[in-house]
């Protein structure tokens, strides 16, 4: 009879989002998973699958998460503030600590798209998902009459997907937030929002 396993996997698998999104893939050892998870190796193994396996859980799992609480906050009636609020949170993240872990989707792109198609899969997907997302509270935006830019809802959403993808990167210099904050106000001119 097989043991049961004495580790929450949930709890195991965020460890592991943390650490990847802290130290990148290939900074990550086996070690650092099994005592950041409070795993054996062999439990590690046989629940997540080897390294790259449980990287791509921990990064379709840090997707989810994070398009789950874009979807939140832009799925309201009231979509222009839901999205000058999604924009100001991004703003927020651009010093400090959060600044330096950036994001995990764009440091996975950035450490791993050219060499891995799995990564990049995840990644594509999830830029996708986030301009999707985006798109809908833009039209919306637009259907109320409360976006007034003479671009398209799908290209408002493509430059605000790039700016916050490019604002997570630039947030890791130390004048992150000022060049965050400046730029933002010209996306806001720009959108009219």
């Amino acid at each position: 009879m097989a043991r049961p396993r004495e580790f929450d996997s949930d709890d195991a698998l965020q460890a592991s989002v943390n650490l990847f999104w802290e130290k990148g893939y290939h900074a990550t050892s086996i070690t650092d998973l099994t005592e950041a998870m409070g795993v054996l190796r062999g439990s590690l193994y046989k629940a997540f699958g080897d390294k790259h396996t449980l990287f791509i859980k921990s990064l379709k799992a840090y997707s989810e998460n994070l398009l789950e609480g874009m979807r939140k906050n832009l799925e309201t009636s009231k979509p222009v503030e839901a999205l000058n609020r999604t924009l100001d949170i991004v703003v927020g993240t651009a010093h400090g600590k959060a600044a330096r872990k950036g994001c995990m989707i764009a440091n996975s792109a950035l450490e791993l798209v050219p060499e891995d198609p799995v990564t990049a899969v995840c990644v594509n997907k999830h830029y996708d998902a986030m301009e999707s997302l985006l798109t809908r509270a833009l039209e919306k935006a637009r259907t109320d009459g409360k976006l007034k830019t003479e671009m398209s809802p799908t290209e408002a959403a493509q430059a605000i997907l790039v700016w916050i993808q490019g604002t997570h990167t630039i947030g890791k210099t130390k004048t992150g937030k000022v060049r965050a904050a400046n730029s933002l106000a010209q996306l806001k001119k720009t959108l009219n929002i």
